[in-house]
């Protein structure tokens, strides 16, 4: 350490410094002991320390103001010529390498500096100190001190880490927000360009999500956001990129992935991580995810085209039934322009009177009688023509325009049943669709009821029809609700039966009436034992529960003899009518009911059926 100087030295200002600072000031003529007096009260005032230390190897100070005592801990005659230690031993060492290379190589004006560190005070605390100066030369121009002030800006920089926090980083997760992924891939983009690499941007899209947050609550929602981020960094290495894009959509920003079997690799982590079960208390929650990828630079050479195509993908693997992933292709940009403005037309489709519905009967095995209508949706465009179900209905789902599109339903099903009645026509069963995000979010219970009071039809005459998988998802729940509605007198089934993952304990307790054996058993029944096998345990157990069976999608006569004998009620299907206008149905049924040549007591013969369109089916596809 330097050899300490004399007290009288290190308590004044030098004389050099003095100098300086007197020449320095304009003003009316004083006395050099005024200015110097003056010069000490303003440096006494400042909330840092003034100083100037000699270009060496321990920064040791030639003058440093009382305000050092606050800055520091130390009073000033422990650090003038390094008396008690020198200033370098203050600076935290993993900075001072940095505050030297900032003094010698200055990147602001000419010959200053600006720079921030940390330093260990007196007390071990460690503060962050921003210190401003400007380099003394001799006059061979070498430098031979420095002179400025150091200030403490811990709070300050505090602040400006809390804000750059929340500009870049999302609130709930921690991770990279938008904002923050856009410059990031933006960079990335640029070295990649540069280096003739590859970027992958996979974009994620928790698939069970909405019904979770919505059916248990932002709480535990919240929690599981936080836990599938965890489990997302953890796919990843540490110079890739996870950020939140917003709701439960994740996109992972993949730099250096030349070879397709490692991002493959990545994918497969991804998927493998998600899947795993998640505790929340007692309850335990299964959730998986729809990846779509998209590549620099084949897939788009900026931010904002990577991430769209990414998406598009994404959207590709949720439509390909969820739980798996998608890589961008043209076709798929083609179907998502296309999806797009499918969105837009359909907000409108209601106020302008573009939907409608058709009816599809329900025979009843034994009397050979049509009992019963399905409602199913059609939307007309005045250019386009009708647009099948298949085509918008998922929009709708996805956008949540199938709420008030749901309750449209309902209102003119039950309108229309009524109307028939009215006409003379025997009472009909009337079923319509529930969709899954109408019976979560809207107050299905008071729309049922809605449609029934302004109808003025009798409960009995409606039947609402669930999927199977919907009335499983948090089936305690649902079994509530399905008192309720079966509480306002209105028949229930459970559409696609067959198709999701039955719990034979739930489905005693649920209010059922009906039982519809999916369409996919039943159009191979005639030749793969299996689904003749399954199509028949189905009707044994519905029976046994004191179900009645209704088969979907019957075309054929081979299919119709089989079910009859197998004991089926009721049949649906092209076999006995495609979907019709309301005008049509009512045809159907006069002659029907009038005992015409081609309906016969315990069958329907097929010589003289209608003639067969695919309309499309429902809410979902054809029947």
């Amino acid at each position: 350490m330097a050899r300490c100087v004399g007290q009288q030295q290190k308590l004044t200002l030098s004389k050099d410094l003095e100098v300086a600072l007197v020449t320095g000031i304009a003003g009316v003529d004083r006395s050099p002991a005024d200015y110097a007096r003056m010069l000490r009260t303003l440096i006494g005032n400042l909330d840092g320390m003034v100083f100037r230390c000699r270009n060496d190897a321990h920064w040791t100070m030639e003058f440093v103001s009382d305000g050092c005592v606050a800055l520091t801990g130390y009073h000033p005659e422990d650090l003038v010529g390094n008396c008690t230690l020198g200033y370098n031993d203050v600076i935290v060492p993993e900075d001072r390498a940095r505050v030297r290379e900032s003094t010698t190589l200055p990147d602001q004006a000419p010959g200053r500096y600006a720079i921030e560190y940390r330093i260990r005070r007196a007390d071990g605390t460690i503060r962050i100190v921003g210190e401003r100066g400007t380099p003394v030369l001799d006059q061979h121009g070498a430098v031979v001190a420095y002179e400025g002030f150091i200030e403490d800006i811990t709070e300050r920089s505090g602040y400006r880490m809390r804000i750059e926090q929340q500009a870049n980083y999302d609130a709930l997760t921690g991770l990279a927000n938008r904002r923050l992924l856009n410059d990031r891939l933006s960079q990335a983009i640029l070295r990649a360009e540069r280096d003739r690499s590859r970027i992958a941007v996979a974009f994620i899209d928790l698939d069970q999500f909405k019904i979770i947050n919505d059916t248990f609550g932002h709480e535990l929602g919240d929690n599981m956001l936080r836990s599938m981020a965890e489990r997302l960094t953890g796919c990843v290495r540490q110079s890739d990129t996870v950020a939140r894009q917003g709701g439960d959509e994740f996109v992972l920003l993949l730099t250096g992935h030349q070879d397709s079997e490692e991002l493959l690799g990545v994918i497969q982590r991804v998927h493998a991580a998600i899947d795993k079960p998640w505790q929340a208390g007692r309850r335990e929650f299964h959730v998986t995810c729809s990846v779509g990828v998209a590549v620099y630079p084949n897939d788009g050479r900026s931010a904002e085209v990577l991430l769209r195509n990414a998406d598009v993908a994404m959207y590709k693997a949720k439509s390909n039934g969820r739980n798996n992933f998608q890589f961008f292709t043209a076709e798929l940009n083609r179907m998502m322009v296309e999806r797009v403005a499918i969105e837009h037309r359909l907000r409108n489709a209601l106020s302008r009177k573009q939907l409608l519905l058709h009816y599809q009967p329900r025979v009843d095995v034994s009397s050979g009688r049509v009992v019963g209508a399905e409602a199913l949706l059609r939307w007309r465009l005045p250019r386009q023509g009708v647009i099948s179900p298949a085509r918008f209905i998922s929009v709708a789902e996805e956008t949540g325009l199938i709420v008030p599109i749901g309750k449209w339903v309902l209102q003119a099903a039950c309108q229309q049943a009524m109307a028939w009645q009215v006409v003379g026509l025997p009472p009909l069963v009337m079923s319509v669709n529930v969709s899954p995000r109408q019976f979560r979010q809207d107050n299905i219970v008071q729309t049922i009821a809605d449609a029934l009071h302004d109808s003025g039809l009798p409960p009995r005459y409606l039947q609402i029809e669930l999927t199977e998988g919907l009335a499983m998802q948090d089936a305690e729940n649902h079994v509530r609700m399905l008192d309720e509605i079966k509480a306002l007198g209105v028949q229930i089934a459970i559409d696609d039966f067959g198709t999701g993952y039955s719990s034979l304990g739930y489905l005693k307790r649920f209010p059922v009436d009906q039982l519809k054996v999916d369409r996919s058993f039943v159009q191979d029944l005639a030749t793969d034992p299996d689904d003749a096998a399954i199509v028949q345990a189905i009707i044994v157990l519905g029976h046994q529960l004191g179900l009645r069976i209704v088969a979907e999608g019957v075309e054929t006569d081979a299919q119709y003899r089989f079910l009859h004998s197998s004991g089926c009620d009721e049949m649906q299907g092209y076999l006995f009518g495609r979907p019709m206008d309301a005008a049509e149905f009512a045809q159907l049924i006069t002659l029907n009911e009038s005992g015409q040549p081609g309906v016969l007591q315990g069958g329907w013969r097929s010589d003289t059926l209608l003639p067969r369109r695919n309309q499309g089916r429902g809410l979902r596809q054809n029947k």
